[in-house]
């Protein structure tokens, strides 16, 4: 760790679900994220959650539609969220948003690993990622989570499918 990291490994993130509780804290995250990052998740410029966009984030059902947050002393750092394709779907649809300070310090990977633990005891075994083709870093987060077995590239997009089964 070097002088200018403002992630101190003594804070390390809390890793817990997203609750409706969480409102206030999911709005100011957008605050925390560079242009840059924002638009490789949002595949545009996004500087605020709309209400209508946290409703559709904090609508949540076990099984279908289930989030994790990592909450550090400034709320919260990250989140990862799936979205069942269908009910007895065995896919569904990943996002996740991390704070500047936090990528790249295992963060991600530890949000991902209990979506995968969640999805997996819901009978879901395959996750969908719609990423910039130029997300490598959100690539290379995904494949040391689950193994890719399939990507579709079109117009810049890559669409990737990763396999729960044999997930870590």
């Amino acid at each position: 760790m070097n002088d200018n990291d403002p992630t101190p490994a003594t804070a390390r993130p809390t890793i817990r679900p997203l609750t409706a509780a969480d409102r206030a804290a999911l709005r100011r995250l957008p605050d925390r994220v560079s242009p840059t990052s924002a638009v490789l998740r949002f595949h545009g410029a996004v500087k605020m959650l709309t209400e209508p966009t946290l409703d559709r984030l904090l609508d949540l059902e076990p099984g279908q539609r289930e989030a994790v947050v990592a909450v550090d002393a400034r709320g919260i750092a990250g989140v990862a969220r799936f979205a069942r394709d269908a009910v007895d779907s065995d896919t569904a649809e990943i996002a996740i948003l991390i704070a500047d300070e936090w990528q790249h310090h295992g963060v991600g990977g530890q949000l991902l690993h209990r979506l995968v633990e969640q999805a997996r005891h819901a009978g879901i075994t395959l996750f969908r990622a719609d990423l910039l083709a130029e997300n490598t870093a959100a690539r290379h987060l995904l494949s040391n989570v689950a193994p890719i077995v399939d990507e579709r590239v079109t117009a810049g997009h890559s669409v990737l499918r990763l396999d729960l089964r044999a997930a870590d």
